[in-house]
């Protein structure tokens, strides 16, 4: 698989919803690629109800998906703006050849209202919010969400529901983290999922 990298950029949870309904600025991406793409066009449904971004733990309204092929994180030895590769931030946990290794698939759906609800779906690992900022527990942690290589915010459950985004085509990266927040890292790659969300132009 080809290597790609995430610019860092940082946000605060005042300007979330800013960010996201603005599009958020395009991260940069030094030699980036993407060795494959989900693509989900975005509604032209302009339901203007009270909606926020945040987790779900239950099953959407709307599941019927477009799905497409998304892409598993290559090794992440790409620099930010600060030199460091946002997903390692934290630092990071190896996940030995012997122990069982994680994996995490984003499936995007979108709502039959507004937006899209993401379905975050793992293998060996257990969200476990309880345990966040805890003694590492092997195969539980919890996620980030990065939206166009700017993280947005946790993740502590399977379903995340974005309400807007500007037109355009816009990166979701899901990476799985320990308890205390380092990224966990199988054979030198961190365990991750991209794919891609595509607005067109009117939808917003």
């Amino acid at each position: 698989m080809k290597q790609h990298f995430i610019k860092t950029a940082t946000i605060s949870a005042i300007a979330l919803t800013t960010f996201i309904s603005h599009g958020g600025g395009h991260a940069a991406h030094h030699g980036a690629t993407l060795s494959g793409s989900e693509q989900v066009q975005g509604q032209n449904d302009h339901d203007h109800s009270p909606h926020d971004h945040h987790s779900h733990d239950s099953t959407p309204h709307d599941s019927s998906a477009q799905n497409g092929h998304g892409s598993h994180h290559d090794s992440h030895h790409g620099h930010g703006s600060d030199g460091m590769d946002p997903l390692f931030h934290h630092g990071s946990l190896n996940i030995s050849q012997g122990d069982r290794v994680p994996s995490v698939t984003v499936v995007v759906h979108p709502d039959e209202r507004k937006g899209w609800n993401l379905e975050i779906q793992t293998e060996h690992f257990t969200f476990a919010p309880e345990q966040i900022n805890q003694a590492h527990q092997p195969n539980y942690g919890h996620g980030h969400l990065y939206v166009n290589g700017v993280k947005i915010t946790r993740i502590y459950g399977h379903w995340y529901y974005i309400e807007t985004l500007a037109p355009g085509t816009h990166e979701i990266t899901v990476s799985l983290h320990a308890n205390g927040h380092e990224v966990l890292v199988h054979d030198g790659e961190a365990i991750a999922y991209t794919t891609t969300i595509d607005v067109p132009a009117g939808a917003e």
